[in-house]
């Protein structure tokens, strides 16, 4: 199977890191997808992180074992959903014709992950990919107009790579102190759900595969 992750930005593939490991173990073809650098302005060297961040994805990645599609756009603030945008993101996805696309929820408060979540909707009009979105990043905000996860993944054989692609973000992790417990908390607090030690949840919204 074809697996692509769709993501707005560095680090928000650790929101589904151990099923992307997961994944990969069990011999899928898994590609990630990233559009845009956060906090960025025009230029995209805002605070001169460019070069900090990348070494981050590309660490992430290799750590999960995923093949790496970083697009990182530097115009982010005009990103908005919109056919220049669905064609520009058609064509990259399109490269690695996925059997599965994860992205992000339309409903997510972040407005990248909201444009980028109605992307993934149009890639998936077809009927020729499943379609599952994120649970909320963190660090981030509450959903109230959005439905919860329907399916969770049993992580708990990948935790030490989900812990190492989530350390090679030092750059968040020391602007955001607790990040990494918070992101461990939830995976422990669905795991519990599903009675395994830790999971990752999302929202399957199309279902095509047989």
């Amino acid at each position: 199977m074809n697996v692509t992750a769709l993501v707005a930005h560095p680090d928000d593939e650790l929101m589904c890191a151990g099923t992307l490991a997961r994944m990969v173990a069990e011999g899928h073809r898994v590609r990630l997808v990233v559009g845009f650098f956060s906090d960025f302005g025009p230029d995209g060297v805002k605070q001169g992180l460019v070069e900090e961040r990348t070494s981050e994805l590309e660490l992430s990645a290799k750590i999960l074992g995923v093949d790496l599609e970083a697009v990182l756009e530097a115009d982010e603030a005009s990103f908005v959903w919109s056919q220049p945008w669905v064609q520009r993101f058609e064509r990259i996805v399109g490269e690695f014709p996925p059997d599965l696309l994860i992205s992000h929820r339309p409903a997510d408060p972040n407005s990248s992950h909201g444009h980028l979540g109605r992307v993934a909707r149009t890639l998936a009009r077809k009927n020729r990919m499943d379609l599952w979105e994120l649970d909320q990043a963190v660090p981030g905000g509450l959903e109230p107009d959005a439905p919860g996860p329907n399916h969770l993944v049993n992580i708990s054989d990948f935790v030490e790579w989900k812990r190492e692609a989530v350390g090679a973000y030092q750059s968040q992790l020391a602007r955001y102190p607790g990040m990494g417990e918070a992101i461990e908390a939830r995976d422990r607090l669905y795991g519990w759900m599903m009675g395994v030690s830790h999971a990752e949840a999302f929202r399957v919204v199309k279902s095509v595969m047989p």
